[in-house]
């Protein structure tokens, strides 16, 4: 400072100055601020893009129906084919086909009450495609490694094949009465209320000792655990286990898959029994608009249909950051975790968008939506599998566990997401832990996977 000025600066250095922490915690900060601003415009194109699909195909359809057209109508019957193509092109995370199918619906509804008359062209006729779906039978649905989707295997589906296999189902299935619809469309209504309940219960446990933890060797290798606890089998190569290792890196999927077991195995007390845990694969399932058969066959094993409790890890890709839900089925509750005690987020996952040509369950954000549709379709297709399984539609209600931020870093969230699961196994609603003790913690995972035995080459 004083290079800049006259005079020496008084009082105490600004920390930014001095230390390396501050300022990358501060372009951190700045870097996320402009991922929220990206991720808000994004979610504005996506709403004039279905808008505009919305505003074309209504017009179209009116087109049609108006008798003085006739002349046009051949050009504007290819018109419409060409729009009613376009979902399978246009279908991303933001603007999902679900938002595309209720344009076309809420168009022709839109074109028939200003024309009051039915369309003189017959809707576009697709020949119907052989759809074959494998019926699992329950006892066939154990665990094994070949009836699990691997994570190179969803990498190596392009979303378009995904989106058309999905189309095609869909045409297959034609007549199917409303209540299937809307569970296909996965339509569940929540309530969002920024505030922490007072029931909510915190746990108070200190981390175990690492010494507490037997480590079979020190030796950076492959870990790899058997079949157990009614998990598949599971494994750390020496990249995933030096993550965790050290103190400022940050996690990836395969630390939070594989610990979130290691901690349920740990935690092996009887109220365990009755948690459904679900990997971070699943609502790329989701996402990609997986068959009902892949998503059975990925999460059969968790036997979800009998658990009160399911815990989904979220991570939100664009700011490479990892957030918690824990859905209490019996109590048609949303408990929601994120470390930096955010409101915005997690509302503009909920809000509900008032564009004149979007269907109004729509979300501007796909996070929680992609929540509730794997909630909405797991329980159907159990439903199919499983005659007792019942459907309930009823409202939700989806709340934070904490709306204080627990972290000033920028690589802590996969760890605090693994605390907060930690003490939902031990049968709380969020963790205690301070910042301090989440080092103690990260130390403490990275333990439980050096007590893996090391795989033979």
């Amino acid at each position: 400072m004083e290079d800049v000025w006259i005079s020496p600066s008084v009082g105490e250095i600004p920390h930014w100055i001095i230390d390396q922490d501050v300022r990358d915690g501060i372009r951190a900060m700045l870097k996320r601020d402009r991922c929220l601003e990206e991720c808000r415009r994004l979610a504005m194109e996506a709403d004039n893009l279905c808008c505009w699909y919305g505003s074309e195909l209504a017009t179209v359809e009116l087109a049609l129906c108006t008798q003085e057209n006739k002349i046009y109508h051949l050009a504007l019957q290819q018109r419409r084919e060409e729009l009613l193509t376009l979902p399978l092109k246009w279908s991303n995370p933001l603007a999902p086909r679900a938002r595309f199918n209720c344009q076309i619906k809420e168009a022709m509804a839109l074109a028939l009450a200003l024309s009051g008359r039915t369309p003189e062209i017959s809707p576009l006729l697709l020949i119907p495609a052989l759809i074959e779906t494998l019926d699992v039978p329950l006892e066939q649905t154990k665990p094994n490694d070949d009836s699990l989707l691997r994570e190179s295997e969803i990498r190596g589906i392009e979303s378009e094949h995904v989106v058309l296999v999905d189309y095609l189902a869909e045409t297959s299935s034609l007549g199917e009465n409303d209540m299937d619809e809307d569970i296909d469309g996965g339509v569940l209504p929540v309530q969002f209320i920024w505030k922490v309940p007072k029931d909510v219960k915190t746990d108070s446990t200190l981390v175990e000792p690492r010494s507490h933890i037997q480590i079979m060797t020190n030796q950076v290798a492959v870990r790899k655990r058997p079949p157990i606890d009614g998990f598949p089998s599971l494994s750390f190569n020496s990249l995933d286990i030096s993550r965790l290792a050290s103190p400022t890196a940050c996690i990836n999927d395969v630390c939070i898959n594989g610990c979130i077991r290691l901690l349920f195995s740990a935690f092996s007390v009887p109220m365990t029994h009755d948690f459904a845990i679900f990997s971070t694969h699943h609502l790329t399932h989701i996402r990609y608009r997986a068959s009902d058969h892949v998503l059975w066959k990925s999460t059969a094993y968790t036997q979800f249909w009998t658990k009160s409790t399911w815990i989904i890890p979220i991570h939100r890709p664009l700011l490479a950051h990892w957030v918690l839900c824990i859905a209490r089925v019996s109590r048609r509750e949303l408990q929601l975790f994120d470390s930096l005690g955010e409101q915005k987020p997690w509302r503009s996952d909920i809000e509900v968008c008032n564009y004149p040509f979007i269907c109004p369950c729509s979300y501007t954000s796909i996070l929680l939506q992609d929540v509730t549709q794997l909630i909405i379709q797991l329980m159907s297709i159990a439903k199919q599998k499983i005659l007792k399984v019942q459907i309930d539609s009823y409202s939700w209600m989806a709340y934070p566990v904490t709306t204080v931020p627990l972290q000033s870093n920028n690589y802590d969230c996969g760890i605090w997401v693994l605390a907060s699961i930690a003490a939902v196994l031990r049968g709380y609603d969020v963790t205690g832990l301070s910042e301090g003790d989440i080092t103690c913690f990260r130390q403490y995972l990275h333990a439980l996977v050096l007590s893996l035995p090391v795989l033979c080459a």
